[in-house]
C-alpha cells in the first residue's frame, strides 16, 4: 500500500524557479534513511527499476537490500586481491576483469539452471535459465558496488536476456526475481491511483496545492484498499453483474462509499424500519454525490 511520497520536480522546472535540481537518487536516500528510522529492527528489501541503479545509491553501507535492473555490458570485476606485505602504492579497489554478462550470454559454458517461478506477472508460472555470481560494479570516480548479479534467459527464446543485481549477495536468485516480480503489483497501483485518483493529473496550477494534495491521493487509495479489504473478509463485498455485462473484479470504491453512508445516521424513528427520514441537508449531499459520480 502507498504510505509515503515525495514530489520530485524535473530539472526544467528547478532552472525556472531559480533552486538546485536535486536528484531522484538523492531523494530516494532521504526516503529510505527515514524508513531506517521508523523501523529500526527491519531489514528492508527496495525493488526499483534501471532509474535506480546508480552507484552513488546502491553503494551505500546500510541495512537495505536494492534490487534493480543491471545493465550487460556493466564494468564487472573480481574481489580485491590480499595486499602484499610492504607493497608500496594505494590499496585497490577491485580485481581482476570478469566477462560482461553478454559475453556470459553467448559463452557455451556458461551454466545455466533451470528454475519455476510462480506466480509470475499475469503468467501462473514461468521457467527460466538462470545463472548467478558475485562481482564488484566498478567504474572510475564512482564508489564500488559489491552485488549478486542474476543472468535470466528464457528457455523458449521469445525474449532477450536480462540481467538483475542485488545489493545483498545473501539472496539467492530466486528471491532476488521473486522479489522484484512483486513489483508488478506496484506498478498496478500507481496506475489504478492515476486512473482514478487523478495522480500526475491535478488541475491545480499553484505549486502548494499539488505538494498538498499529492500526498493525500496515494493515502486515500491505501485506505480504501484497506476498507475494501476488510469488507471482502466479511463476505460484503460483492461483485454486481448484469444480463448484458459480467465483472470480474469487485467494485472496490463502490462497496466503500456504501459502507460510509451505511454509518451514517440518516434514520430518526426507530419503529419505522421500512422508513428512514433524511434530514435535508444529508439528502442535499447525496443528491450532489450522485450526480457527479458519473
Amino acid at each position: 500500500m502507498p504510505f509515503l511520497s515525495a514530489l520530485a520536480p524535473s530539472k526544467g522546472y528547478a532552472d525556472r524557479q531559480g533552486k538546485q535540481h536535486k536528484q531522484l537518487s538523492d531523494r530516494t536516500r532521504q526516503l529510505l534513511l527515514l524508513l531506517k528510522r521508523w523501523l529500526p529492527e527491519r531489514k528492508l528489501v527496495v525493488v526499483a527499476d534501471s532509474s535506480y541503479a546508480v552507484m552513488e545509491l546502491l553503494a551505500r553501507r546500510w541495512e537495505v537490500a536494492m534490487i534493480t535492473p543491471l545493465r550487460l555490458d556493466a564494468a564487472l570485476y573480481g574481489p580485491v586481491p590480499e595486499r602484499e606485505p610492504g607493497k608500496p602504492g594505494r590499496n585497490r579497489k577491485k580485481g581482476d576483469r570478469l566477462p560482461s554478462l553478454n559475453q556470459l550470454v553467448k559463452d557455451e559454458t556458461t551454466e545455466w539452471q533451470q528454475v519455476k517461478f510462480s506466480p509470475w506477472y499475469v503468467q501462473e508460472e514461468k521457467v527460466l535459465e538462470v545463472a548467478t555470481g558475485t562481482a564488484l560494479w566498478y567504474h572510475p570516480g564512482k564508489p564500488v558496488v559489491k552485488l549478486r548479479w542474476v543472468l535470466l534467459r528464457d528457455v523458449k527464446g521469445r525474449q532477450p536476456a536480462k540481467a538483475l543485481l542485488s545489493t545483498d549477495t545473501a539472496l539467492t536468485p530466486e528471491q532476488i526475481l521473486s522479489h522484484y516480480v512483486e513489483r508488478w503489483s506496484v506498478e498496478v497501483t500507481l496506475e489504478e491511483a492515476r486512473a482514478h485518483l487523478g495522480v500526475e493529473t491535478q488541475r491545480q496550477w499553484s505549486a502548494k496545492a499539488i505538494e498538498r494534495s499529492t500526498p493525500v491521493l496515494p493515502a486515500l487509495f491505501s485506505v480504501i484498499a484497506l476498507l475494501a479489504a476488510q469488507l471482502q473478509r466479511q463476505g460484503k463485498l460483492h461483485i454486481a453483474t448484469t444480463a448484458w455485462y459480467q465483472k470480474q473484479v469487485a467494485p472496490a470504491l463502490t462497496a466503500v462509499k456504501w459502507l460510509l453512508w451505511e454509518k451514517m445516521n440518516f434514520s430518526t424513528s426507530a419503529h419505522e424500519q421500512h422508513v428512514i427520514k433524511i434530514p435535508k441537508q444529508w439528502l442535499s449531499y447525496l443528491q450532489h454525490v450522485i450526480a457527479h459520480a458519473a
